[in-house]
Order: C-alpha cells, then sequence, then structure tokens
C-alpha cells in the first residue's frame, strides 16, 4: 500500500508540473492583454524589463498598444505626455519561457524613445524618433529600421544588430560583435566602441563627405573606402586615419581586441 502511494504521488506531481508548463509556456492570442493610448498624447516612451524581451514593432492605427500575457499585471503610467512601462523585479521566481513585452507605436516621430532590459533581448522594427535609446546588461539588441536625430546603445555582454539607420550614433559594449548597416549620409560625429569584439560598419551608399578613425589592439582593420596607405600598424595596433571629399563628420572605431570592417 505505501509502494502504491508513493506511485500515485509521482504521478500526480508529474501531471502537475506538466500543466504548469504548458500553461508558462502558451502562445495562445488568447493569453495576451493589452492597454492603448492615444498616440497624439504621447512624445516619450521610457520601457524597463528585468528578465523580459522588449518587442517593438509598428502599428496599424494610431494607438500605442503595450501588452503581455494575461494575469500578468503591466505597471504603465500616462503621466502628461510621457508613457511609462515599469517591469523591473517582476519576473517570476520560476520561468521556463522568457515573456516578452509588445510595443506597438504608429509612424509619428516620438521626441524619445528609451528602451532597457537587465537580461532580455531588445528588437525594434520601422522606428521614428528623435532620440533611441536602448540598454542592456546580457542579451541581445536588434534594431531593423530607424529614422530620427540620435541613437545611444550600450551592452554589457551581446551583441548589437542595428540595420537600415540613420542620424548620428554612440554605441558602446564590452563583449560581443557590432554590426549596422547605415543609410544616407552621416551628418554629425558618432563613435563604436567595444572590448572584444567584432565591428561591422556599412554604408548602404558610399558617402561624398567622411572622416574615418579607427584603431584595434589585437586584430585587423578591413575597409573597402580608403586605400592601404592610409593603414598603419603602430605599437601593436592597426589604425586607419582616412578622409574622403572635405571630411564632414568623424566616424570613430575603437576595439581593443577584434577585428574592424569598414565598407
Amino acid at each position: 500500500m505505501r509502494n502504491l502511494n508513493r506511485r500515485f504521488m509521482f504521478i500526480l506531481t508529474v501531471a502537475m508540473l506538466c500543466v504548469f508548463m504548458a500553461a508558462c509556456g502558451s502562445d495562445s492570442t488568447s493569453d495576451v492583454e493589452a492597454k492603448t493610448f492615444d498616440a497624439e498624447e504621447i512624445e516619450e516612451i521610457f520601457v524597463t524589463t528585468d528578465g523580459q524581451n522588449i518587442e517593438m514593432r509598428p502599428s496599424d492605427n494610431e494607438k500605442v498598444k503595450v501588452s503581455e500575457k494575461a494575469g500578468k499585471e503591466v505597471p504603465i503610467t500616462l503621466e502628461g505626455n510621457v508613457l511609462t512601462v515599469d517591469l523591473e523585479g517582476s519576473s517570476s521566481l520560476i520561468n521556463f519561457k522568457t515573456d516578452t513585452l509588445y510595443v506597438e507605436v504608429p509612424r509619428k516621430i516620438f521626441k524619445e524613445i528609451n528602451l532597457n532590459t537587465t537580461s532580455g533581448k531588445i528588437s525594434g522594427k520601422e522606428i521614428t524618433a528623435e532620440e533611441l535609446i536602448v540598454t542592456a546588461d546580457s542579451g541581445q539588441i536588434d534594431i531593423n529600421g530607424f529614422e530620427g536625430k540620435k541613437i545611444a546603445g550600450e551592452i554589457v555582454a551581446g551583441d548589437m544588430n542595428l540595420k537600415k539607420i540613420e542620424g548620428n550614433f554612440n554605441l558602446t559594449n564590452d563583449t560581443g560583435d557590432i554590426d549596422i548597416s547605415y543609410k544616407g549620409a552621416l551628418e554629425e560625429d558618432s563613435t563604436i566602441t567595444t572590448h572584444s569584439g567584432k565591428v561591422v560598419m556599412k554604408f548602404e551608399s558610399k558617402p561624398n563627405s567622411l572622416k574615418v578613425e579607427a584603431s584595434t589592439g589585437s586584430g585587423k582593420i578591413k575597409n573597402s573606402l580608403f586605400s592601404s596607405e592610409e593603414l598603419k600598424v603602430e605599437g601593436g595596433k592597426s589604425i586607419l586615419n582616412g578622409i574622403l571629399g572635405s571630411g564632414g563628420a568623424t566616424l570613430s572605431v575603437q576595439s581593443a581586441s577584434g577585428t574592424i570592417y569598414i565598407d
């Protein structure tokens, strides 16, 4: 009888665990609770999460929509023209699947969009803002399409991928690759700084005017914009100082150890 009871308790425990895991991993649209706001009332958006991913995507209407799984209270405040979403410290003790906070925005030039996560992925598509700020301790940052004046990006450990962006930028990471696809002409000074990781800076069309100051401690610099005479090795460092046209804005790329590609 004792062995039978133990077997029954074991089966019951396994069954409950399976139900719990299925509930945690559900992707049903019925499990999503959304809150909407009129975009014309909002000029700045601040989003902070702990272990959750952040995904910003275009809206099909004139509303700003914020959603996550139902049953989880999403702290959202709208004060003046500033929308704040703060999920910091709200991660579950047991989380079999990383949650994602979805933020849908219409095509409007916001004054500032600020996305910050402790350990999650930040992704965005077709973002328009005067200033975009993306920060993470660990994870990954993926932005596909940005129209605006400035991007500030920082990640301690992880890759940063920025595609089809414009405006000036200041990007830093400690460990991980930085990959940029830039459209248009660089009009203001911009910087890329990494300790250990590959840097790829690709212009969709060759700039008419540009000044580049690049260096890497234990890596190579490969480029298609400047002649080999402008590339030197000094004190064990690879250094590139190049000027196109009248010079214009300066692109500074610094890496302690990693290959730099400029095309």
